[in-house]
């Protein structure tokens, strides 16, 4: 099942963190309402550019409060999943940069888009997985060692 019909399904989100759902949620509809501009409105490369640039800071926004979660839980590994993240945004200012050309066919955006957000979503999906499972390992452990659920427990 892809991201946006579990978005549908199991809003607000999938990951069970309402900041980091809500900004999943952002980040996939305003690339989804970006294409949708693309294949319909007459866009100036301009206004392209600029909108590219602004879903771009958006997703390095997000980046850092998953990075600042992962501080705080100290996730084993992070180091991976930064790189994961600086590797997108390498990826995203490279094509960013290319698109900055005044005689870029519309379609080589389009395509640019869409593939970038796939990579967006399959790592919202599948790689931030690895995060959330860790979180929840952790209340779990959590809720093993706290007396007052062991004792909650107990007289149940």
């Amino acid at each position: 099942m892809d991201y946006t019909t579990r978005l549908e399904r199991d809003k607000p989100g999938v990951t069970g963190i309402p900041g980091i759902d809500s900004q999943h949620t952002e980040l996939v509809f305003m690339l989804d309402a970006f294409l949708g501009s693309l294949k319909k409105d007459d866009l100036t490369l301009d206004f392209i550019y600029a909108t590219l640039e602004g879903i771009m800071s958006s997703l390095k926004c997000h980046f850092l409060t998953e990075e600042g979660l992962m501080e705080i839980i100290d996730f084993p590994k992070i180091a991976d999943h930064k790189a994961q993240h600086k590797e997108y945004i390498c990826l995203f200012a490279r094509e960013l940069k290319a698109l900055n050309n005044k005689h870029v066919e519309k379609v080589k955006i389009i395509q640019f888009v869409q593939a970038f957000r796939d990579t967006v979503i399959f790592h919202f999906t599948v790689s931030d997985g690895d995060y959330i499972g860790y979180i929840e390992k952790l209340i779990t452990m959590r809720e093993k060692f706290d007396i007052s659920v062991l004792r909650a427990r107990a007289i149940a």
